[in-house]
């Protein structure tokens, strides 16, 4: 599992990825090119309750790379197992509790 601040990079580089992917689509675009992204993420997913197979990797590649995806553009595909969606809960879950102990003079309901 990666720790805190890895998960920051993590996302930090992934934003940017899909970042690139829309200006290299604008880009592409004028020769008729469609620019898709499949970003492999932390497999090591407590949502799936394994690890993530190089097998499953691959099989969004061959569709990305397949006829049937010739109408999709622009499109980024992060393989994770739901590790940022884990991760967001427990960041949200967090926030709750320290938000439950603040006290303030009025009534927050």
């Amino acid at each position: 599992m990666l720790l805190e601040h890895q998960v920051w990079f993590y996302i930090i580089d992934l934003s940017a990825v899909m970042s690139i992917n829309k200006i290299a689509n604008l880009e592409a675009a004028i020769h008729n090119v469609g620019v898709n992204t499949v970003n492999p993420g932390e497999n090591d997913a407590v949502t799936k309750k394994r690890y993530g197979e190089p097998e499953e990797v691959a099989s969004v590649i061959a569709f990305v790379l397949s006829d049937g995806s010739s109408y999709i553009t622009s499109s980024s595909y992060t393989i994770d197992g739901g590790f940022l969606r884990l991760y967001n809960n427990k960041c949200l879950k967090i926030k709750r509790k320290r938000s439950r102990n603040i006290s303030t003079p009025f009534s927050l309901e």
